[in-house]
């Protein structure tokens, strides 16, 4: 029978054990090609493979687990390398792309002009945000290509040579001073928006000089890709969801902090698209509240500025932040803000149960906080 001995190399914590919690996570990562755990020292570690993110917990154990091996061919006793009194486990959670944005966001492109404020600013190369923004590799360039990111390379930019290769996003002005040019462009050329030809709508945005210099090719393309879908690779089609959402979200955080009437902010929507689209506050969902308060003459509804991207990913701070918004949400108010958390019906309905309470109001069913 081999006997037990503590090895000349053993130093306690020198090694960690990861608990697999079940054969789904143990197959995701154990086929990844690469680990990488990532987090600036103010982080809770995540663990990556190359497409998943999970999270890591320590659990104590009621016993220690000692880390044995033999040390020759020959040799039967086994030798503790390390004494462990917990393990890791790894749960699966979301990628962690707000990241994106705290990095980007001091650097947005804003037109040429704007371009000598950025000198003393950090950019990022690709493999920077690899390193830093706590996702894997395929959530990291589905976040990027969500944000419509881009790089200004060489070819026809004017840009620092410091600057190029590095990620940049649109700044919301700017962006939609592109998307007006676009959509009076269009209109004035009679152009039809579901089959758009795409020389002719870079065309209609290369019209918007407001700094008096050319718009580079990098930036209106992002442009047609944010807006749009290609069709056949020759023309166009504008996507209604995507201009109305983004138009109305360009309005709600044009005076932060302001209630508007759900009237006169619908009034507004309408009128800055014209009359091309039909904006309806669905195409809004995530990216606002709606409260309730009696007038004078009659109930009014307020909308504010309230976008998911800004709420903590963690479930606990998650229904916080939603309940000190506001103290009653409906099923269907609800739901836009925990979807990326609860993917499905059943995951829904298991956050609802833990974190909130179900109640009758006024013959309608709302949720409240559990938490007192």
């Amino acid at each position: 029978m081999p006997e037990l001995y503590y090895s000349n190399a053993f130093h306690k914590g020198t090694y960690r054990l990861i608990e697999l919690s079940d054969e789904k996570i143990a197959k995701a990562i154990e086929s990844s090609g690469e680990l990488v755990i990532k987090g600036l020292p103010e982080d809770e570690a995540v663990l990556c493979t190359e497409d998943q993110t999970f999270s890591l917990r320590e659990v104590d154990t009621s016993n220690s687990l000692l880390l044995a091996r033999t040390e020759s061919p020959n040799d039967q006793n086994l030798h503790v390398l390390d004494d462990l009194s917990y393990t890791i486990e790894a749960i699966p959670c979301l990628a962690r792309l707000g990241r994106i944005n705290e990095l980007l966001q001091p650097t947005q492109y804003a037109g040429r002009a704007a371009e000598a404020n950025l000198e003393n600013k950090v950019q990022y190369t690709y493999e920077d945000l690899l390193s830093i923004v706590q996702a894997s590799e395929v959530e990291l360039q589905r976040g990027l290509a969500e944000r419509n990111t881009f790089i200004l390379n060489a070819a026809g930019s004017l840009i620092q040579w410091e600057l190029l290769g590095k990620y940049r996003m649109l700044e919301r002005n700017y962006m939609n001073g592109l998307l007006d040019a676009l959509l009076t462009n269009v209109d004035i050329a009679g152009l039809d928006l579901h089959a758009l030809p795409i020389e002719a709508a870079k065309d209609c945005i290369r019209q918007n000089q407001l700094d008096g210099q050319d718009i580079p090719e990098e930036v209106v393309e992002v442009c047609l890709n944010a807006f749009g879908d290609e069709v056949d690779g020759m023309t166009l089609r504008l996507s209604q969801e995507r201009v109305c959402r983004f138009i109305g979200e360009w309005i709600l955080t044009s005076e932060p902090g302001k209630e508007w009437t759900e009237e006169d902010f619908m009034d507004i929507w309408r009128k800055v698209t014209r009359g091309t689209f039909s904006p309806d506050m669905d195409m809004l969902k995530g990216l606002y509240v709606m409260t309730e308060r009696k007038t004078i003459h009659r109930m009014q509804n307020y909308i504010s500025y309230f976008p998911l991207a800004e709420l903590p990913d963690n479930p606990v701070h998650r229904f916080a932040s939603l309940f000190s918004k506001k103290p009653l949400w409906t099923l269907e108010e609800i739901t836009p803000y925990i979807e990326d958390i609860a993917p499905d019906s059943k995951a829904r309905d298991k956050l609802l149960l833990k974190y909130t309470r179900r109640q009758t109001n006024k013959d309608q069913t709302v949720y409240s906080s559990r938490i007192k």
